[in-house]
């Protein structure tokens, strides 16, 4: 089976009316920003602008060892840049995870107080990510 890659990329929010400037990582897949494929509008990942401890939340919601805190359960990639809060609606994905990979499937919007995702891109192809590789790329932030 061939695998995709997870990797990361210096990303920038821009700044201005309204707007915080933000500088974050994001998630790249086979060496593309996940942000040109799955087109999140004005959201960006938690990683390298949250609280260590949120980012920390996240990253375990990754690795399927923390439960999502969306009913569905589904795990956030994209989330409001200027809160953070999934009330204000968040990218999300569902994440499975078999002997020797996770998948990452049916990419949708939703948030925390309306049940199951709100609407899911048919457009954005599934991805399996080799598990040790996954976890390498994780690890990148040294929550281990």
């Amino acid at each position: 089976m061939n695998y995709d890659q997870l990797s990361f990329v210096d990303a920038k929010r821009q700044g201005g009316r309204n707007k915080t400037e933000r500088l974050y990582y994001d998630f790249a897949v086979n060496g593309q920003p996940l942000v040109e494929i799955v087109q999140p509008g004005d959201f960006i990942t938690p990683f390298g602008w949250l609280s260590l401890d949120l980012q920390r939340q996240y990253f375990c919601q990754l690795l399927l060892r923390q439960p999502s805190e969306l009913s569905s359960g589904r795990v956030p990639l994209y989330i409001c840049p200027e809160c953070a809060d999934l009330g204000c609606g968040s990218v999300t994905v569902k994440i499975v995870k078999y002997d020797d990979c996770l998948v990452w499937s049916e990419f949708g919007f939703e948030n925390n107080y309306e049940d199951g995702p709100i609407n899911i891109d048919p457009s954005v192809r599934d991805f399996a990510f080799h598990k040790t590789e996954y976890y390498q790329a994780l690890n990148r932030f040294g929550f281990e």
